[in-house]
């Protein structure tokens, strides 16, 4: 997965890291990200 949990923390949760590499543009993890923190670059969506 292209997910990742990170070991920094911000306000007492895990940052969750996404890895360039193996992100397939799908957008699955700005629909599900309970913070609405996940901004995709739209420019790299589907390469």
């Amino acid at each position: 997965p292209a997910l990742t949990w990170g070991e920094q923390r911000y306000e007492g949760r895990y940052k969750v890291m996404v890895d360039e590499a193996l992100c397939m543009g799908c957008t699955l993890c700005v629909q599900v990200c309970p913070s609405d923190c996940i901004r995709p670059a739209i420019a790299q969506v589907h390469q």
